[in-house]
C-alpha cells in the first residue's frame, strides 16, 4: 500500500524528468509485459497537464519516466489517460482532452509502442459530448 511521504521525489514536489510540479492527477498502475507502469497527469508553469507514463519493476515503484515527454498531445490539455489493450495486443493510450480547451471534453486514443514509451500515429478521436448528446466514433479496434 502507498504511503504518503514515502516518495522522495513526492515531497519536492516534482518528478524526476517528468516536468510535472503541481496538480498530480488520476494516477493508474498497470502490470505489461512483466513491469508495472504508472499512467498520471501533472502540469507545471509554463506547461499544459499531460499524462505521462512511468515505469517501475514493483507496483509499489519508484516509478520513472519512460521519456522526457508526455504521451498525450503537448499543446493540448490532457489528463486521465489510461492503457488499454486491443485484440490484436497492442497497446494504447485512451485520454481526455479537457474542457478548458475544446467546450465539451473528448476522448481520444493513441496507439503506443511495445513497451509504452512512444506513440505511433495521430490522436483518434473516439467519443465528442456535442450539446448533450455523447457519440461514439471509429477509433480504438476492439
Amino acid at each position: 500500500m502507498w504511503k504518503r511521504g514515502r516518495d522522495r521525489s513526492r515531497r519536492s514536489g516534482r518528478r524526476p524528468g517528468s516536468g510535472g510540479t503541481e496538480n498530480f492527477w488520476a494516477p493508474e498502475v498497470h502490470r505489461w509485459r512483466g513491469m508495472y507502469y504508472m499512467f498520471a497527469s501533472f502540469k507545471a508553469p509554463g506547461r499544459r497537464r499531460a499524462t505521462q507514463i512511468l515505469a517501475a519493476d514493483g507496483p509499489l515503484g519508484p516509478f520513472r519516466p519512460l521519456s522526457d515527454r508526455p504521451a498525450t498531445p503537448p499543446d493540448w490539455e490532457c489528463l486521465d489517460g489510461t492503457l488499454y489493450v486491443d485484440r490484436q495486443g497492442e497497446p494504447w493510450i485512451v485520454f481526455c482532452r479537457e474542457w478548458l480547451q475544446v467546450t465539451d471534453g473528448e476522448m481520444y486514443a493513441l496507439r503506443l509502442s511495445a513497451d509504452l514509451a512512444e506513440t505511433a500515429g495521430g490522436a483518434d478521436q473516439t467519443v465528442r459530448r456535442n450539446g448533450g448528446a455523447v457519440g461514439a466514433k471509429h477509433g480504438v479496434r476492439s
